[in-house]
């Protein structure tokens, strides 16, 4: 398997999700992770912030995975944003975390946030 960026970067081009304009926080360690990224959410939304959150894995449905000021976004917004990678990529293959974080940049893009955060898992350490 090739773990290089060039397949995600080439498919987030094309997509034109490449440059942000929010500011992009991201969250990595062992432990504490997601209770991080939940505490400073928290805090931000409640100060007037708009802010989208990455997370995995997700607990009871997969949109617990990409949250809008705390909120998982809805089942047409994921499958709108598969849709789109899927008709952009074309032969293009990617892996399954390649394939969802494309699609929360996407919606992210869409919403125009102020903050996102990113909860990088050991897994996907290869991703830095």
């Amino acid at each position: 398997m090739d773990f290089s960026l060039h397949r995600i970067k080439d498919v987030a081009e094309k997509l034109k999700i490449i440059n942000r304009e929010e500011v992009i926080i991201t969250v990595a360690g062992t432990n504490g992770k997601g209770s991080t990224v939940a505490f400073l959410e928290s805090i931000l939304v409640e100060h007037g912030y708009k802010v989208g959150s990455y997370t995995s894995p997700h607990v009871i449905k997969y949109n617990e995975r990409i949250k809008i000021n705390k909120e998982p976004v809805t089942d047409e917004e994921i499958c709108q944003a598969f849709d789109e990678i899927d008709k952009i990529r074309k032969d293009t293959s990617l892996t399954y975390f390649e394939f969802a974080t494309l699609a929360s940049l996407l919606i992210f893009k869409k919403i125009k946030l102020m903050l996102l955060f990113w909860k990088l898992a050991l897994e996907e350490g290869w991703m830095r």
